[in-house]
């Protein structure tokens, strides 16, 4: 616009626009995944992004004025993550080098500069610039800010529904009358003759014979008791030291997914149990869960977090071995190790290149087969195991097993053990 620019400043200007262009070029290009993952995850927050950084941004003549008021609206912002500060930039960058071409203004700076480097800048379109920039700046950080906090009330939401298990219990005062160490007791005490001076309300007396049900049906108070005290130790363990409140949800919901998704292969009684402790858990820490996330206590968040833990690392191993061991005392009989060692001892067999196999004898006498029945079984275990690559070996096993001439029982014995190995050996050492 200048007239008689001499060739150094117009190439002067052309390198610097040069430079400036190849600066945003490699921002697109850096930070392309990291748009492409947002956009796949949060496509709502980048289309609205978008929008943000295509807008003309429309200044008012107070210049200076209005950049001390945005500055201070910007001051006050929380502060995003790494990746956030990428996507704001990425934004900023987009908002002069646009994807169709709008050009690119010189001068320019994508920071929020304090209000005295602003008044120290000489010309006004530089000004206009800092504070046109400034604005988009606090628009897509309140943006994301914005939809952060939504997502994550919407998480909050979901988690508490995991506690509730939908609503299904309500918040009862009474309940928390009772200590939670005396309320198991007398609960798990059968005649509660430690505690002949307490009178059980309605709502306890309740719980008590949802709890005698479950002893009945099941005829394991032992290890009823030994979980409900579990569950009192949990609660006593050490609390997450992180306050923040986005981890500890994101936790909760791995964890509630996690319970989910074993119960369905539980007994009844098992999951009868499990909805007992989350309605004992619920009166106590769930139903203290406020609406809205902003106001909730990190402690009472944690407990229920350490419950659902409870629930997947120590009772849901103990009720699994409970369910294991009668399993094989159901499907193996009597002989059960014997059993056990000797269908262990076949895939190891299967290794061995020569056919004389010394221990054939002990095979057919406690299998109950014939020399061609252990040599076919054999045979199925090289073709599966022999092979490099493991993968669908198992079905492949189990392919070959139900093919063979051999009684459905021991089939059922073979298949049985080669899913479960790992931990009916243990069981079986145990």
């Amino acid at each position: 616009m200048k007239e008689n620019r001499s060739i150094e400043e117009v190439i002067d200007s052309i390198s610097e626009i040069k430079k400036k262009y190849e600066e945003y070029e490699k921002i697109k290009h850096k930070y392309i995944h990291l748009i492409n993952t947002y956009i796949n995850f949060y496509p709502v927050l980048i289309n609205k992004l978008n929008e943000i950084s295509d807008k003309e941004i429309i200044l008012s003549d107070k210049i200076e004025e209005e950049y001390i008021k945005m500055l201070n609206i910007y001051n006050k912002l929380p502060r995003l993550n790494e990746g956030e500060r990428k996507i704001v930039r990425y934004f900023m960058f987009r908002h002069k080098v646009n994807i169709p071409g709008k050009g690119v203004k010189q001068g320019y700076s994508l920071s929020a500069v304090p209000i005295e480097k602003f008044k120290k800048v000489k010309s006004k379109d530089i000004q206009k610039l800092l504070l046109e920039y400034l604005i988009l700046r606090v628009a897509i950080v309140e943006e994301i800010i914005e939809f952060k906090n939504k997502e994550l009330q919407d998480k909050y939401n979901k988690a508490k529904n995991i506690i509730s298990r939908d609503g299904k219990y309500k918040p009862n005062k009474i309940m928390e009358s009772y200590d939670i160490e005396l309320l198991i007791s007398l609960l798990i005490d059968d005649k509660c003759s430690k505690y002949a001076n307490v009178t059980l309300n309605k709502k306890v007396e309740l719980l008590k014979q949802k709890l005698d049900k479950i002893i009945k049906e099941s005829g394991k108070r032992t290890i009823v008791e030994h979980i409900l005290n579990g569950l009192i130790s949990s609660y006593h363990g050490e609390l997450s030291s992180s306050n923040d409140i986005s981890n500890i949800v994101d936790s909760i919901i791995r964890e509630g997914n996690e319970v989910s998704y074993n119960v369905t292969s539980l007994s009844q009684w098992e999951q009868d149990f499990i909805d007992f402790l989350y309605e004992l858990n619920y009166y106590y820490y769930g139903d203290k869960l406020p609406k809205d996330r902003k106001t909730v206590n990190v402690k009472v968040l944690n407990k229920n977090l350490m419950f659902l833990r409870f629930i997947n690392t120590k009772m849901r191993p103990i009720i699994e071995q409970i369910n294991l061991s009668e399993q094989l005392r159901e499907i193996y009989g009597s002989n059960l190790v014997e059993k056990v060692d000797t269908i262990n001892e076949l895939s190891k067999v299967a290794k061995i290149k020569n056919k004389d196999i010394k221990a054939k004898g002990k095979y057919k006498s406690v299998l109950k087969i014939s020399s061609k029945q252990l040599d076919s079984i054999i045979k199925v275990y090289r073709k599966c195991f022999n092979k490099k690559g493991s993968g669908g070996k198992l079905k492949k096993l189990e392919r070959g097993i139900n093919s063979l001439e051999i009684s459905d029982s021991l089939k059922k014995e073979i298949i049985f053990f080669e899913k479960n190995k790992e931990n009916i050996l243990k069981d079986i050492r145990s």
